[in-house]
């Protein structure tokens, strides 16, 4: 499997080329890496990335302590799914898994959460939805960590749903993009908003948690998550969800099933017309 930050269009240097879309490809020696024992071509080609968001997001950025509570929003994606394995490995005593539909949501507890919340039956804002859910589930304190994938019309109860002197990680704004409903064009929506109040009387703290432009820039700060995650790959602690499969000629809907929310965990495009 190739290293995203050391070929493509994701890396930085003379190996920045798109490309991927292809029957074959060409990569440097040192950008590839073995396939961990027991995992599928297709498995390995959804870890890397995914376990290495939640692992600067939890380590880097909110310093995750063990004994915490880890509340995850979009828990059914690939980046979801992974911070669930993340957070219980890093020792989080609690991780509860937000999402839409009970089905999807089976995923999340079988990668280890230890509670779900659909978000279907409840409603942005209501007093008594997700606020109160995680409030039930922590016993009224709240969850220590929010792993925010969505952002949009949530974000709002996400944040409320931390316990004082909690920890607010942006991961991305799935909820706050145009690009799926514009046909693979089109960005970002009005930016999501947070209250200064809010932030000040529960003593928030709020990080962006750009891992990989970090990488870009640091090249070496990520010789320890590599180990890391190369030590739980190695012991079969990652089990990476492939929900879809694609040939290449679907790519293009390959990509918007991602960008509408309709996959569980990640998916992969072949490199041939069929799968």
């Amino acid at each position: 499997m190739s290293d995203y930050l050391l070929t493509g269009p994701r890396s930085a240097g003379q190996h920045q080329t798109w490309g991927g879309w292809a029957s074959y490809a060409v990569a440097p020696h040192d950008a590839l890496r073995r396939l961990p024992d027991g995992l599928t071509a297709d498995e390995a080609c959804n870890l890397l990335l995914n376990v290495e968001t939640a692992h600067f997001a939890f380590v880097t950025r909110a310093h995750l302590q063990p004994g915490e509570t880890v509340l995850i929003t979009g828990a059914t994606g690939a980046a979801g799914l992974a911070a669930i394995q993340v957070a219980k490995l890093l020792g989080a005593r609690k991780v509860i898994a937000v999402g839409r539909g009970a089905q999807r949501l089976e995923a999340a507890t079988r990668q280890g959460a230890d509670h779900v919340i659909d978000l279907h039956p409840l409603a942005p804002g209501d007093p008594a939805g997700l606020r109160e859910r995680v409030r039930e589930l922590t016993d009224g304190r709240g969850a220590d960590v929010l792993f925010d994938t969505v952002g949009g019309e949530w974000l709002m109860d996400a944040a409320r749903s931390l316990a004082f002197l909690g920890r607010l990680v942006i991961i991305g704004w799935a909820a706050n993009t145009g690009v799926s409903s514009a046909g693979g064009r089109g960005g970002s929506l009005a930016p999501d908003q947070l209250p200064t109040n809010l932030i000040q009387i529960k003593g928030l703290t709020v990080l962006g948690s750009p891992m990989v432009i970090a990488g870009q820039r640091d090249p070496a700060s990520r010789a320890a998550r590599l180990a890391a995650i190369d030590q739980w790959m190695h012991a079969g602690l990652l089990t990476p969800i492939v929900s879809q499969r694609f040939p290449l000629n679907s790519v293009k809907q390959a990509m918007l099933a991602r960008l509408n929310g309709q996959l569980i965990g990640g998916c992969v495009v072949h490199p041939n017309s069929t799968v």
